[in-house]
């Protein structure tokens, strides 16, 4: 499963419609203080297809997973549920009527915003399908754990990239940087951001980048030594030139 709920970590969009006559996405309740709808529709995840809700709150993570934990132990005898990191987790359960996972991946966005993805998705096609990082994209040689996902948003579109580098988070962001201007990218001259994060901008198009330090597995014994990052990228293309 833990290909799978990660995998959902990074989808994001950027309409807004109202959330308040919601009371269930994807036949998982929603959050009783959902502030927004940014998304619903079909995406895609590693080329996989998938039905996902994204919405926010500005309730923190941990009320959000206790919410839904207390709905899953309630309701689901085969939930699962994982702090992936003191920012991040999912909790959800595998529907055996329609061999579908439904998950709410929770995330802390860096305005202090929680992000609740809602998933249905056949979690199978994942584990033969490994993530490529598009060529387009300011990715370094090395990236391992490729994540990406992608839907379509009127003529434009809105990816996301999640990779693991094995360097300590400054030296990955030099690189992401590094590896960004060979692909015409540049960093915003307006940047005025978190030390974390990085604006790249090409035409229309902005990517913004979070670096940090890799979380260890919750499950396995952590690397003191090991100097391992996490990149996450958002990019928003207003308008596409194909169609």
């Amino acid at each position: 499963m833990r290909i799978v709920a990660a995998s959902l970590f990074l989808t994001m969009a950027a309409t807004a419609a109202g959330a308040g006559e919601q009371t269930a996405f994807l036949e998982l309740p929603a959050y009783p203080a959902t502030e927004s709808v940014k998304y619903q529709g079909r995406m895609k995840t590693n080329d996989v297809p998938l039905d996902a809700v994204v919405a926010t709150t500005g309730d923190d993570i941990e009320k959000v997973m206790q919410f839904y934990s207390d709905y899953i132990l309630a309701h689901a005898p085969n939930g699962v549920q994982r702090r992936t990191g003191p920012g991040a987790g999912y909790i959800g359960y595998f529907d055996p009527a329609t061999r579908s996972m439904r998950l709410v991946t929770v995330l802390t966005l860096p305005n202090g915003k929680t992000m609740l993805v809602y998933s249905n998705m056949n979690p199978r096609p994942l584990l033969d399908n490994p993530g490529r990082i598009p060529d387009d994209l300011p990715a370094p040689e090395g990236a391992t754990g490729v994540i990406a996902t992608e839907e379509r948003e009127g003529r434009g579109r809105h990816r996301s990239v999640s990779f693991s580098l094995d360097q300590a988070p400054g030296t990955a962001r030099e690189a992401v940087i590094a590896a960004g201007r060979d692909r015409g990218w540049a960093p915003a001259p307006e940047e005025r951001l978190h030390p974390e994060q990085t604006m790249l901008v090409r035409g229309g198009a902005r990517c913004m980048v979070k670096v940090s330090a890799e979380t260890p597995d919750p499950d396995g014994e952590p690397d003191a030594d090991r100097k391992a990052s996490r990149i996450t990228m958002l990019i928003i293309e207003p308008e596409l030139e194909e169609p």
